[in-house]
């Protein structure tokens, strides 16, 4: 991330984020800036951007400045943080572990001290698994409830924008200051847990989990949670997984076809495999998609869903591919469900196993963003 005392560009004289700074996911336009991607080749072919993005622009009119523009995996499309160009940022709470992806440069920084937010970007977790691994405050934000544009796409029907912070106070400060007041809903006051998701975590995120719940119903904090059913994970994150390679192979594969070479392997990987979905499967995926969201709706009408934010707490960086996909794999069966219902999901600091932090995970209604962090915030006072 570009760095020093001045910034790289200065924010409104005034506003509620006055004093504050940001590092910018290098996949938002930023006026005079070329936009990377996390790629070398298109960062050399692209061109300066004429207009800054109106996510980084809310934060700027809001008073807080640009301190740089942070890595991302390439393209977004990974949720390990490892940049076979660049390097992998670190990861100050668990040093030699990953840092976590697609947002690993805003979520380093942030973690860092070197910014106070990380403007970022959501598909399938790229904000809640590197806050979960580094043991910061992640808010991916209702989809479509910050606009899009100036923004590269990855997938856009999961596309969102959220924001990284060390605290509750700013994280929640930001999603006032950047989301329309006039479309956000109160928090419900009951909340929810699904079986399935806490045994799709390792042994030790359970415990920690179930253990984190007891303490806060033990000092009168959480009501007794609804158990609830969210369907088939394996079959809703295969069909998620799906339509996101679908639209992202429309987005890039054009790009991706005429530079060979370009991509590190595991995001070229990836890639191929997009290549190979074909429309009956996308539709029939996207169908499967719609109803989860249907059945998701009722489930957790009225209610904030717990989970854990990550499978598990940050692999170490030598952990080998096997591993790394497995905890991708494992993750991304709990992360989707907020990706496929367009649900706000927060990230909070609340779980440690073995010593290594792990999100706390709270999903809650479209538009509840600021409300659901406000409640996340209340139960981390209490423990």
């Amino acid at each position: 991330m570009a760095s020093g005392r001045k910034p790289l560009i200065q924010g409104a004289a005034d506003g509620p984020l006055l004093g504050e700074t940001i590092a910018v996911k290098d996949l938002f336009e930023v006026a005079g800036f070329a936009l990377g991607a996390g790629v070398p080749e298109y960062l050399r072919r692209a061109a300066p951007a004429a207009t800054t993005a109106p996510a980084v622009r809310a934060l700027l009119d809001a008073g807080a400045s640009v301190r740089g523009i942070a890595r991302t995996d390439e393209f977004a499309y990974s949720l390990a943080g490892v940049n076979e160009h660049y390097g992998t940022p670190p990861n100050p709470r668990v040093p030699g572990g990953l840092p976590g992806g697609s947002s690993s440069g805003p979520a380093a920084a942030v973690a860092l001290g070197h910014a106070s937010i990380g403007l970022a970007t959501d598909t399938a977790g790229s904000i809640r698994v590197p806050a979960s691994y580094q043991g910061l405050w992640g808010l991916r934000s209702t989809h479509d409830g910050v606009s899009r544009d100036g923004l590269l796409a990855l997938a856009p029907s999961f596309d969102t924008v959220g924001w990284l912070t060390r605290t509750p106070e700013l994280l929640r400060l930001v999603a006032e200051t950047c989301l329309a007041s006039g479309a956000q809903v109160a928090a419900p006051t009951e909340y929810a847990v699904a079986v399935s998701l806490v045994f799709g975590a390792d042994e030790g995120v359970q415990a920690s989990f179930v253990d984190t719940l007891d303490r806060l119903q033990s000092v009168g904090v959480l009501p007794e949670p609804h158990i609830v059913d969210v369907g088939d994970l394996t079959a809703l994150s295969a069909a998620f997984r799906m339509v996101q390679a679908a639209e992202a192979w429309r987005e890039h594969g054009g790009w991706v076809s005429d530079n060979p070479g370009a991509l590190g392997v595991d995001v070229a990987r990836r890639f191929a495999w997009a290549r190979q979905v074909g429309e009956y499967e996308e539709a029939d995926a996207r169908g499967r998609l719609e109803e989860a969201r249907d059945r998701l709706n009722v489930v957790l009408d009225g209610r904030i869903l717990l989970l854990p934010s990550t499978s598990s707490a940050a692999p170490n960086r030598d952990a080998g591919t096997r591993a790394v996909d497995a905890a991708r794999t494992a993750t991304v069966s709990m992360t989707c469900l907020a990706a496929i219902g367009g649900y706000p999901a927060v990230s909070a600091p609340m779980l440690t196993v073995g010593g290594r932090p792990v999100g706390l995970g709270l999903v809650g209604p479209r538009f509840s963003d600021a409300a659901i962090v406000a409640a996340a915030a209340d139960l981390s006072a209490a423990v």
